[in-house]
This record gives C-alpha cells, sequence and structure tokens, in this order.
C-alpha cells in the first residue's frame, strides 16, 4: 500500500487524501484554544477548546476584535495588545515571545493562560495565530514553590541569626565564670573573705545568664520548628507572680532596685502552664532591671479587666523611643543602648521578649509596651483569659 497525495501534491505518510480534512481534525481537537486573527485583530476564526477554557461559544467570538473580549483584566491588556504589535509587524513564520497573562472566564473566574503567537500565509494573506495554553496548575505550582522558597530563605536567614547569636551571647557569660572560676582557684589561699563573696556572685551571675540563654535558645528553636507546647491547668496567678519575682531578687539587689507587688484580686485564677508564664513575669522583671539605672524601682501589679487577668511590670529605667518600639517583641529585635549616659546592663539577645509574646499568645493573651519615651520608663503587660466558671 503506497501513501496517498494530498492535494499539494506532497505525500502524506497517514494515507489521508483530504489534507484540508486533516488539518481541520488537528485543528479542531487540539489541546489548546487557537485564534486566527487578520491584519488589524479580527477572530476569522477559532477551534472548539475556546469554549473549554474560555467559556465563550465559537459565535461569541468569531468576528470580534481581539482585544475588544472582555477577557482581559489587571493591565493584561496592555500586555497582549504590545505582543501583537509585534507580532504584526514580524516576518512570516516568526514565533513572538509568549506571554503569561491571567484572563476572566465568561462565568467571572480567573486563569492563568500562556499566549503563544505567530504568523502564517494562507492563499497569499497573512494571518496572526494566538494560541492559548492553560497554565492555572503550573502556576499554582509555582506559587507554592515560590513560598517555599522565601520560607526557606527566611530560615536560613534565621539560623545565621541563632548562629550568631549563641555564639557570641554565650561568649561574656561564659568568659566572666571562667575568669572569676580561675582566680578563686589560682588564689584562694591568700583571697579574703569579701573578695570571695564577690567573685562567687560572678560566678552565679554568669550562671544565672548562661542558664537563660540556654533556654532561650532552647524555646526559640522550639517555636521555629513548631515543637513548643505547653502543660495547662488550673492556677493561681498570684503566686506564680511572687515566685518569679522570688527568682529574680538576687540581680535585682546587685542594682539596688526595689521591687513592689500590687494585687487588686485575690485568687484570680487563669488556665495556664505555670512555668511558662513564670518565665514569662522573669523575662520582663529581668528587662526593667538591666534597663534601670542603680536604685530604681520596678512595680509589679495583678489586676483583672473584665473578662482578663492582666499582668503589669514598671520601671523609672531609660524608657523606650518611637524607633524602638518597632524592634520590640522580633525575632532577634536587640536594641543596643550603650551610647546613653547611665548605668544600664548589656544588650541582650532580642529573644526573650520575642518568646514571651509567643507564649502568651499561645495561652490566648495579648502582650503590649507602654513608655513616655527616652528615661520615663516603661510598662510591659500582659494578659490571659480567665480561667472558664471564674467569677
Amino acid at each position: 500500500m503506497h501513501p496517498k497525495q494530498g492535494s499539494t501534491g506532497q505525500t502524506n505518510l497517514l494515507g489521508i487524501a483530504d489534507e484540508g480534512k486533516l488539518f481541520r481534525h488537528l485543528f479542531e481537537t487540539s489541546p489548546n484554544a487557537i485564534f486566527l486573527l487578520d491584519e488589524n485583530g479580527l477572530i476569522l476564526e477559532c477551534n472548539g477548546h475556546v469554549r473549554y477554557l474560555l467559556g465563550y461559544r465559537k459565535d461569541e467570538i468569531v468576528g470580534k476584535v481581539f482585544t475588544n473580549l472582555p477577557i482581559f483584566v489587571d493591565g493584561m491588556l496592555e500586555k497582549v495588545t504590545s505582543r501583537l504589535q509585534e507580532l504584526r509587524a514580524s516576518r512570516v513564520g516568526r514565533l513572538a515571545e509568549p506571554v503569561d497573562v491571567r484572563l476572566k472566564m465568561k462565568d467571572g473566574s480567573l486563569k492563568w493562560m500562556e499566549l503563544m503567537g505567530t504568523t502564517i500565509k494562507i492563499d497569499n494573506r497573512v494571518l496572526m495565530q494566538i494560541i492559548a495554553e492553560d497554565i492555572e496548575p503550573r502556576k499554582r505550582l509555582e506559587h507554592v514553590l515560590e513560598a517555599e522558597n522565601k520560607s526557606l530563605k527566611a530560615m536560613d536567614e534565621i539560623r545565621k541569626q541563632f548562629l550568631t547569636v549563641a555564639s557570641h551571647e554565650l561568649k561574656t557569660p561564659l568568659t566572666s565564670v571562667d575568669g572569676a572560676a580561675q582566680l578563686l582557684d589560682d588564689n584562694i589561699s591568700s583571697l579574703k573573705t569579701d573578695d570571695i563573696k564577690n567573685l562567687v556572685r560572678l560566678v552565679r551571675r554568669g550562671s544565672f545568664r548562661l542558664k537563660e540563654l540556654i533556654a532561650l535558645l532552647l524555646d526559640f528553636s522550639r517555636i521555629e520548628a513548631g515543637r513548643f507546647s505547653l502543660k495547662l491547668a488550673s492556677e493561681d496567678l498570684v503566686p506564680i507572680v511572687h515566685d518569679a519575682v522570688n527568682g529574680v531578687k538576687f540581680l535585682a539587689e546587685q542594682r539596688q532596685h526595689t521591687i513592689t507587688i500590687t494585687t487588686s484580686v485575690p485568687g484570680l485564677r487563669v488556665t495556664v502552664d505555670r512555668s511558662r508564664i513564670e518565665q514569662v513575669v522573669v523575662n520582663l522583671l529581668s528587662n526593667a532591671i538591666k534597663n534601670t539605672p542603680p536604685g530604681g524601682s520596678i512595680e509589679v501589679s495583678v489586676n483583672r479587666d473584665q473578662d482578663r487577668a492582666v499582668v503589669s511590670v514598671k520601671d523609672n529605667g531609660v524608657g523606650i523611643t518611637a524607633d524602638e518600639l518597632d524592634k520590640l517583641f522580633t525575632k532577634f529585635g536587640k536594641i543596643d543602648r550603650q551610647d546613653l549616659d547611665a548605668d544600664i546592663g548589656m544588650p541582650g539577645s532580642g529573644l526573650g521578649l520575642f518568646i514571651s509574646k509567643e507564649i502568651i499568645g499561645q495561652h490566648g493573651g495579648k502582650t503590649w509596651v507602654e513608655s513616655g519615651g527616652r528615661m520615663k520608663g516603661s510598662v510591659f503587660s500582659f494578659s490571659l483569659p480567665l480561667a472558664p466558671g471564674y467569677d
């Protein structure tokens, strides 16, 4: 059996005599929408897939100017018009650069498509052929990959910051503890009692800072990994606050601060992870102790505000400026105040307030800060929902 020849006289390997019928079949069964436009952009023909992609019947498309179709949104018309102008000026057979556009379907939904164009010659007439391919699945995948890539970059940046903070912040208290321990080891027999006490205090302070830093770093890693969990129970909030104050009393004494506690409602019950709420209060107290010059006053209050318990830590320290407010409660939101003419502690890791906010947030509470500005003190507060059934 020999291959048949089509109307052009060329060999047709499929054995189909009517090439016009063959190409019409290919045109109509294409998985893409195909438009044939004249030099003015008038749609002369389109295939049946247009209805599948756009929702319009063939008779609603043919005879219309392509750029007048009600399918272009969000600046897409300008992109398509520009491509058609390039295509109109190009030579026959040239494939224009594909363009991704978001088109409006007849039912009002939006769909991403890739438009490809080329010029063809039929019966000595140059036409523009536009092929529209549905790329909605590809765009969704690109969106997912872009989000994942952004997330990975953010995680990598956090990892770098984490390592920098860990190495830098741990070094200072380690050096302090090691130096004091070495002095004790080398000179224990000749040191006076007061000197020994001072070195022991230095070791204790450094150890406290190391313990605090390690706890912060571990909590931060758990939060970032989504493994931060709470052990909830109904608790009286006032004793938790008292325990937190007792935990930092020696730090306050070293800077000659006074800490007072006021409670307007005894037995204020909340459903919390006791150790985590104590950790938050300790963080706020440590922050107040560090940022208040020696001899300062720190007031801790526990009150009720409708269906919530509110804990506030007020100090008369260096205060917070408007620029500094944006850094508070953020990851590694470290504020350097070493240029101030005030005796305050070294800046922390920038993790304490961030972790405190996360802890309170997971309890369904809120965290906020108020300050009148530089050297006008500050008030850090958080609220917690009262335990169910509490009157």
